[in-house]
């Protein structure tokens, strides 16, 4: 049987400074969080279940005080998190809400990825996207693809050349 892995051993260990034993220990219990939360995403059903795992994942950590430079030395949990929009994009059905939180998560993720705000956010509109209940207006989604188009246009060839023609 499978140990889930306990969060709240990462907020005990982050707060005892008093040995090196507990720095090592910190690092170990991040890495097996991490290890968790993307084995955990990949066992998703749905790419809208991948993105509320991962999304919840990464708020549970930050909310035991990790620093999240320490994130990015996990290479899977990196990886996951830079394709996360594409992931998004690839998976859902074109002009769908969370088509356009893809190419959201596409625009900021560079930016924002270290704060609980922005996965915070996500997961309050995959609630909406969950109930069937309309988050982006047509002005919003529009924006997003002129930002696109400008700030990644290889992402814009591959998801939204086809948006703007048929708009």
């Amino acid at each position: 049987m499978r140990r889930k892995f306990n969060y709240s051993r990462l907020y005990y260990l982050n707060n005892r400074h008093d040995t090196t034993d507990s720095v090592q220990e910190i690092e170990f219990d991040l890495q097996k969080s991490l290890d968790e939360l993307c084995y955990q995403t990949e066992l998703a059903e749905c790419t809208w279940d991948y993105a509320f795992r991962f999304c919840q994942g990464i708020k549970k950590i930050f909310s035991k005080g990790i620093d999240p430079k320490k994130l990015q030395e996990h290479k899977l949990f990196t990886l996951k998190l830079l394709n996360l929009g594409e992931d998004l994009l690839e998976c859902s059905p074109a002009h769908s809400d969370l088509y356009f939180l893809g190419g959201f998560i596409e625009l900021k993720v560079i930016d924002e990825w270290k704060n609980a705000s922005f996965y915070e956010f996500i997961i309050e509109v995959l609630k909406h996207i969950k109930k069937k209940v309309g988050f982006f207006s047509e002005q919003i989604k529009q924006k997003i693809v002129v930002r696109i188009q400008s700030y990644n246009p290889k992402v814009y060839r591959m998801y939204f050349h086809v948006y703007s023609n048929s708009s």
